[in-house]
């Protein structure tokens, strides 16, 4: 059977997005699966010197991030409060704030989190962490344990140094 030219192009035409779609598939599928850690201290700024640390917990959190956070500075050491804004103890010399975002792929799972960390009086950012991660990255984690690793990062200042 003899095949005419256009169906000839026409069938290498349709090989050829076949591949690019497949590689645009697999790219995609790479870098969704990433975790991406963020941020870093403004120079010069040692937290340890900053104490006591207020967490400050969001009215709309129901999973009490704070108290995760909190338990994880204390483990480095640091003075901890936690709570709202308005139970701030007046020593307080920094406060730490996060912000998480939440999505559903066959469950709950914590896609987004940055902690800021600013200055009791005047509200100035000292340092600050975010990191963002897939629904497969996520497989196997606890938020906690996400929250807890992003903070330890962020204190020993090795954020966004990840090799």
């Amino acid at each position: 059977m003899r095949m005419t030219r256009s169906r000839a192009v026409s069938g290498r035409l349709q090989v050829t997005f076949s591949r690019i779609f497949a590689l645009g598939l697999a790219v995609t599928g790479a870098v969704g699966c990433a975790t991406a850690p963020l941020g870093g201290s403004m120079p010069g700024v040692d937290l340890r010197a900053l104490q006591p640390i207020h967490v400050v917990h969001q009215p709309n959190d129901g999973r009490r991030i704070d108290r995760v956070l909190a338990a994880a500075l204390k483990r480095h050491g640091f003075q901890v409060t936690h709570g709202s804004a308005a139970e701030r103890p007046s020593s307080t010399r920094v406060v730490l704030e996060y912000e998480d975002r939440w999505r559903f792929d066959m469950r709950m799972y914590m896609s987004f989190l940055r902690l800021d960390v600013r200055t009791a009086e005047t509200g100035v950012l000292l340092a600050t962490a975010q990191s963002h991660q897939a629904s497969l990255e996520a497989m196997g984690d606890s938020w906690e344990m996400l929250a807890s690793a992003l903070l330890d990062e962020l204190v020993a200042g090795e954020v966004g140094r990840r090799e």
